[in-house]
């Protein structure tokens, strides 16, 4: 991104001693647009500074229920913007881990159910199933959806697929969350089959 907004930038001057007022807008644009791109990095870089940061503080059992009506609120405002409907079971188990990781990792599959949507309504539910040695969590959302191929791809630092190419994001928010559930002896992956939705599964020993 800092590439573009320098290279973008000398284009802009270049065209500005012409008077091609055109050309200049086009350039700012893709100024603007990179510049978006390279905060969302630096915020994901400080984010991933901040969970790892975390990992030496105490673990204990982590009201999953309280945790995402903490999360409905602060995003409250993006929530409503997009007319984003969000719900999660009542029964939700705890999970013993640090709360300021696991927040991030919901918040990071929450936003990203809104921002991967082109649906009127997006959808966001958070429910669960008990196993016999781990509990699995269900996010699930109406999305764009991603391809079989790309399923593990998502959770590599800095990978965009295809499909996501036209939102805006730096390609690490996956990564931060599977880094987190590991972090617990958890794991995190991807079930969708390409344009209906995505379902990510955290999976976490009840041991």
């Amino acid at each position: 991104p800092l590439r573009s907004i320098i290279g973008f930038s000398q284009l802009a001057s270049i065209e500005a001693k012409t008077g091609d007022n055109k050309e200049i807008n086009e350039y700012l644009d893709f100024v603007s647009k990179s510049g978006l791109q390279l905060n969302e990095l630096i915020d994901d870089i400080l984010t991933l500074t901040k969970v790892e940061s975390a990992v030496n503080q105490p673990s204990k059992p982590v009201s999953i229920p309280l945790l995402l009506s903490d999360l409905e609120l602060s995003l409250s405002s993006l929530l409503k913007s997009k007319n984003a409907n969000f719900t999660y079971s009542s029964a939700l188990p705890p999970i013993k881990s640090n709360r300021i990781r696991l927040t991030r990792l919901f918040q990071n599959l929450i936003e990203n159910a809104v921002k991967y949507n082109d649906s009127i309504s997006p959808k966001i539910h958070v429910s669960f199933e008990e196993k016999e040695s781990l509990t699995e969590y269900y996010i699930q959302d109406n999305g764009i959806g991603i391809e079989l191929k790309y399923h593990e791809d998502v959770f590599k630092f800095n990978h965009r697929t295809p499909s996501a190419s036209k939102y805006e994001g730096s390609g690490m928010g996956l990564a931060i969350c599977r880094s987190i559930a590991e972090s617990f002896g958890g794991d995190l992956r991807l079930d969708c089959q390409n344009k209906k939705g995505s379902i990510f599964i955290l999976s976490v020993p009840k041991n």
